[in-house]
């Protein structure tokens, strides 16, 4: 059990394909948007519906149909106009630091949802966007040491050989009502949040009561001669000249799980503020892992 009070569960989705669709944002219309690069679910266009998703016979997620999640983000481009593939990225499933981890409950089946903005015309809230060097040090007080507190909302300069990391944290409040919502933000929200060191003492909005996982995309990006300096990388998104790189960072997200594994999740290894790692149940079993296949 994390000393922390906190509860996790992370798994790998690997890159499945690459495209200009968006069945969120521009459903039933291919080609109608930036270039976007898609994990999990290899079946996501721009028709796919929660139905379609759950029909795929085939994922590039551990567990292979116990997920058939789409996840997907803009491309990722650099200094050369090369694309930068997302390798081995985690997708994590927490409690978060900010709610007492008995609240957390299993999010609905087909919820769908948006984290971070697509055209932001000023630098997002490092709430839901967050870059940093991984060689940094942060003097910030935080709530364990794998989560410095020290991000910033865009792509930061960092060395030849040092890694990015960036991360897209989704709103983990539910309205308990809609699976989806004109904006694919507006049925969600964030919690207030807890101050380091203490963990938990954070609420959701009356507004927004049900507490679901926390979920996040997590890259590490090596800087390289090849990649170029990372202040020079650019998402697909990235429109805003008077904006550093990066500024568009967005995440997107279909519930495609299967109901009894994320229920496992959620009562073996979140409630009871547990770290099961990459792909464990919390009960003995592990989800085959994709890595190693």
């Amino acid at each position: 059990m994390p000393i922390d009070g906190s509860g996790a569960f992370r798994t790998h989705c690997l890159e499945s394909h690459q495209s200009n669709d968006d069945p969120l944002v521009y459903p039933n219309q291919p080609n109608a948007t930036h270039s976007h690069v898609f994990f999990g679910n290899p079946s996501v266009d721009a028709f796919t519906k929660s139905k379609s998703l759950r029909r795929a016979t085939k994922t590039t997620c551990d567990g292979n149909t116990l997920n058939r999640s789409a996840y997907w983000v803009p491309a990722l481009y650099g200094a050369n106009g090369q694309r930068i593939p997302y390798i081995e990225p985690l997708f994590y499933y927490k409690t978060g630091y900010h709610l007492p981890a008995s609240s957390i409950q299993t999010p609905p089946e087909n919820l769908r949802m948006i984290a971070g903005q697509a055209m932001p015309t000023a630098l997002q809230s490092t709430q839901a966007v967050k870059f940093r060097c991984a060689s940094w040090t942060s003097k910030q007080a935080w709530f364990d040491d794998g989560d410095p507190l020290d991000h910033i909302a865009h792509f930061p300069a960092c060395k030849i050989g040092d890694l990015v990391e960036m991360r897209i944290v989704f709103p983990q409040c539910w309205d308990g009502k809609n699976l989806d919502s004109d904006d694919h933000q507006s049925h969600m929200a964030y919690p207030s949040e807890a101050r380091p060191p203490i963990t938990g003492k954070g609420a959701c909005p009356a507004s927004h009561p049900i507490a679901i996982p926390e979920i996040s995309y997590n890259f590490a990006i090596y800087v390289t001669d090849e990649t170029g300096p990372s202040t020079a990388w650019r998402l697909s998104s990235d429109m805003n000249p008077k904006l550093p790189a990066g500024h568009s960072a967005h995440a997107e997200w279909m519930n495609g799980w299967d109901n009894d594994i994320m229920r496992a999740i959620v009562e073996n290894c979140l409630k009871p503020a547990f770290e099961c790692s990459v792909g464990l149940l919390g009960d003995g079993t592990r989800l085959v892992s994709v890595i190693e296949e």
